[in-house]
């Protein structure tokens, strides 16, 4: 284990976090101010990932200030508190991908420890890092998931004893209990020098894992990054599925990111499968029940669960009690060890209550306090000088003691003490503080989250049962056109700007009905874009003429009338996005031709 207690050598190691050479996680714990040693157990820590991960102890000084000057916003770390920092940069960034564990007792250093241990099992998972003597101490052994505990899964072995499962070693990066289930059997690795017990054997391929899904039915999947135009959706860990705004809302000025939260588990409707799978939330109903979703680990619970309403309750703050112990409960010689704190500064010293000694005490020194000198006679007053010695005075009467600085010196102790215990009922009130804001939090978020999931259902189209239904093909679309006509013309505007008369060609109809992934409404939407001259002002719709090829000066594509064929977006920042072909006639009047895929060619004829 490194130790750092200079400002060269904490700015090295801020050197070495920011740079770009490190292959494998750094866990730096650092003590409390003014205590030497930290709550953390950083030597457990070390054993337990030393083969996986540097461990740095850095007390907290005033060389802090050095490494904390030097690393990024939010990602600093001191006062008793511990930070394991992955490889890469994404943690400069994004503090929550190295979370800070704080340690204010040995109740909370305990705890801290683990999440240490296990940040940074999952870390070096995720890098890839692997131990050098991994094969030479671990058996293969088999047992049962005993149960979940504190994030990390115990199993009873076969041959006996117990196992620790921790997130790292299951499926890196999720929690233990959405991978593993009580009563499940399970196999693998067992180091009986840490008891760790290695899974990961078990975890299936993701072409595996999701056969029983089928083209068209409804199923789970985990909101990742939010942008504005596009999302990412997990059916599986390893498997991100990119989607449009088209996917999500028919309103291409909706920002995803007021629709959609970061690990939302949402229902979707699969219309593809691997390798380009494509979802859809647009044509989900609220009762409509979605499939189980799959198992991570042979024999293992759905990594999914479908959301359920289970807001988080917020209580205001109470009164705080007074954290001061009662003052016949204090020492009357030595003031109490303080708590820990995360903070740099430490308290101003109190200035000396003036006192006048008298004039022949000697001056006081530590020394006199002393219980090792507590026998030695007290020091003889000075002489002067050429000055007669004076007369030796009587065996039984002693120098008078220095009543006036120990009585000083109590008062300062007393002082301090009073002070201490302000310090120590301010942390707690603190800390309660702290916990009460991060329950107000969580709610607030909640509350957002819910917000954005009624927000993005009031976005859906109509459901079937409301809808007029249509026997003719070329009716229900002209009928979805001039339903978004009039959604999206203001009622003032609609005798200003009519509908305009438009044709449809022989190969639209068919087209449209066996195209995927989108739906009629959206379809229409676009039309009624172009027939209004709208689509020109979005540059998400990417107007332009069709080419006979992809060349840059290719000539525009004619028929015999003088048409010219055009090309309009119906999606963007999607896999095979789709387009709408039309021909624009000499007198302005558009007739649809085509709907598919970007690199699906319209026919000409």
């Amino acid at each position: 284990m490194q130790r750092v207690e200079t400002e060269e050598a904490a700015k090295a190691l801020a050197d070495r976090l920011n740079g770009g050479d490190r292959d494998r996680p750094i866990v730096v714990v650092t003590t409390p101010s003014g205590g030497p040693e930290p709550w953390i157990d950083a030597a457990e820590v070390e054993r337990q990932v030393g083969d996986l991960a540097e461990v740095v102890l850095m007390p907290t000084g005033a060389f802090t200030w050095a490494f904390s000057t030097a690393m990024p916003p939010m990602t600093q770390v001191f006062g008793g508190a511990g930070r394991v920092y992955p490889p890469g940069h994404a943690w400069a960034t994004n503090p929550q991908a190295s979370p800070l564990r704080f340690a204010y007792d040995a109740d909370d250093g305990r705890r801290a420890t683990d999440h240490l241990i296990d940040d940074a099992m999952t870390m070096a998972a995720l890098a890839g890092v692997k131990a050098e003597d991994d094969k030479r101490r671990r058996t293969h052994c088999e047992g049962v998931v005993a149960g979940i505990v504190a994030d990390r899964a115990l199993v009873k072995l076969t041959s006996g004893g117990l196992g620790n499962v921790s997130p790292a070693l299951a499926v890196p990066g999720l929690p233990v209990e959405r991978v593993l289930v009580k009563g499940q059997p399970v196999s693998g690795w067992f180091d009986p020098a840490t008891s760790w017990f290695d899974l990961r054997e078990l975890a299936l391929a993701p072409a595996v894992a999701l056969t029983a899904y089928q083209v068209g039915e409804v199923v789970l999947a985990e909101v990742g990054e939010v942008r504005e135009a596009s999302a990412e959706l997990f059916v599986h860990p390893l498997v991100p599925v990119v989607i449009g705004r088209d996917e999500v809302t028919g309103n291409d000025r909706d920002d995803l990111r007021t629709l959609l939260t970061r690990g939302e588990v949402v229902a979707a409707r699969l219309t593809a499968t691997g390798p380009e799978w494509r979802l859809s939330l647009l044509d989900v109903d609220d009762d409509e029940e979605p499939a189980v979703a799959v198992s991570l680990l042979r024999g293992g619970p759905p990594w999914l669960q479908p959301p359920v309403d289970d807001p988080v309750q917020w209580e205001p703050p109470t009164p705080e009690p007074d954290l001061a112990p009662p003052p016949e409960a204090r020492p009357s010689t030595a003031a109490p060890t303080a708590p820990p704190r995360h903070e740099e500064t430490a308290p101003a010293p109190v200035a000396p209550v003036p006192s006048e000694p008298p004039a022949p005490t000697p001056r006081p020194s530590p020394m006199m306090f002393d219980p090792r000198r507590r026998h030695l006679a007290p020091p003889a007053p000075p002489t002067v000088p050429d000055a007669p010695a004076p007369p030796a005075p009587p065996v039984a009467a002693p120098a008078p003691a220095p009543t006036g600085a120990l009585e000083q010196m109590r008062r300062e102790i007393d002082d301090l003490r009073s002070q201490l215990d302000g310090y120590r009922q301010e942390v707690g009130l603190l800390r309660q503080e702290r916990a009460h804001l991060e329950r107000r939090t969580a709610h607030l978020e909640k509350q957002l989250a819910d917000q954005r999931v009624r927000l993005r259902k009031a976005k859906r189209p109509a459901p079937e049962a409301t809808r007029p239904a249509f026997a003719d093909a070329e009716q229900r679309f002209r009928y979805a056109v001039l339903t978004a006509w009039a959604t999206r013309t203001p009622l003032a505007e609609q005798a200003a700007m009519p509908l305009p008369d438009y044709r449809i060609g022989p190969h639209f109809l068919t087209s449209l009905e066996r195209l995927d992934g989108i739906s009629d409404e959206k379809v229409a939407d676009v039309a009624f874009e172009v027939l209004t001259g709208r689509a020109q002002e979005l540059a998400g719709r990417g107007l332009h003429q069709y080419r006979e090829s992809d060349g840059g000066g290719a000539p525009a594509v004619h028929r015999g009338d003088g048409a010219t064929l055009w090309r309009a977006n119906l999606q963007t920042n999607t896999a095979s996005a789709r387009r709408l072909h039309f021909w624009r006639l000499n007198g302005g009047e558009v007739e649809f031709w085509h709907v598919g895929t970007h690199d699906e060619k319209p026919p000409l004829d």
